[in-house]
């Protein structure tokens, strides 16, 4: 059994890689994997499949993260998704990077247990 201690190592770990893996989506129209990919393109079943633990847990941020802080042509529907990575978009580097990049997780799910994450920090 995991110590609470690393079970929030491992949210506060995986919410920074999520914020980097968006970034470099979309400025570089990277694959963000299959994780990603599935809450980028409304896919909430794969999106359950394909989350590790760590994710599973960030589930709600990273889709209220996705929906509040995207562009709504990188999101929504596969088609969507797709047309973005075709392209990289380096134009919009400075609207989005610093919102996503300094994203607390506590803006965007309050259910997570804050008291113990951040005092981490």
């Amino acid at each position: 059994m995991e110590t609470q201690e690393r079970q929030t190592d491992l949210i506060l770990n995986r919410w920074t890689d999520i914020k980097h893996i968006l970034v470099d989506y979309l400025i570089k129209g990277r694959n963000p994997g299959h994780f990603l990919y599935a809450v980028l393109a409304n896919d909430l079943t794969d999106a359950v499949c394909f989350a590790d633990p760590a994710s599973l847990a960030l589930l709600k941020a990273t889709v209220k993260l996705v929906y509040n802080e995207l562009s709504s042509m990188a999101r929504g529907s596969k088609k969507r998704v797709n047309l973005w990575m075709e392209q990289p978009h380096p134009g919009i580097r400075a609207e989005f990077e610093f919102k996503i990049l300094n994203a607390e997780l506590s803006n965007y799910d309050s259910a997570l247990p804050f008291d113990s994450i951040y005092a981490k920090r």
